[in-house]
């Protein structure tokens, strides 16, 4: 009574899911009718037991623990082995991390002293010179500030004239 009230139910669903659904169902339907006509056929009329390779399938699980114990449990073995030497010497005695890492802070170290900071400090410097220059330069005395201007611009001057030059001699003039 359940396997064919099963069925009906089966089937009027599908039916239902055909005629309101726009997605192609036929599909299920057709898979699902065959499986219950296996089922039906192997089970409830007892000819499951006269096909001798379904019967020495079923009655060893479908070799589905030998599979497992021959495929997936030596493959989760190697898995489990390589990982066990990767944790135990790579990882284990930390030489090739810690050396990795110390070399990655020496890395960063340089680049951050040298590099940034070197940079940083060599403009300090520089700007630092310049204003003890113009500390001295800035007397207070008027006098000074005018030979300071005449002296820039007269090298000013000495550049320009002398670049002038230098580009007629070159092309010819």
């Amino acid at each position: 009574v359940s396997f064919v009230s099963l069925l009906i139910l089966n089937l009027l669903f599908y039916i239902y899911l055909h005629k309101t659904s726009q997605y192609k169902i036929a599909e299920p339907f057709w898979s699902a009718l065959s499986a219950w006509v296996v089922v039906y056929v192997l089970y409830i009329k007892n000819a499951f037991w006269k096909v001798p390779i379904l019967y020495s399938l079923a009655n060893n699980g479908f070799y589905l623990d030998k599979i497992y114990m021959n495929v997936f449990v030596k493959l989760y073995s190697v898995f489990a082995n390589i990982s066990e030497w990767i944790d135990r010497k790579v990882l284990g005695n930390y030489f090739v991390p810690v050396e990795v890492a110390k070399l990655g802070v020496r890395t960063s170290e340089f680049v951050e002293d040298k590099i940034m900071n070197g940079g940083v400090r060599f403009v300090t410097n520089i700007f630092k010179k310049l204003s003890l220059l113009d500390i001295k330069a800035q007397s207070g005395n008027v006098q000074s500030y005018n030979a300071y201007a005449f002296i820039i611009i007269t090298i000013i001057l000495t550049c320009l004239t002398l670049g002038y030059s230098a580009m007629l001699i070159y092309m010819g003039g």
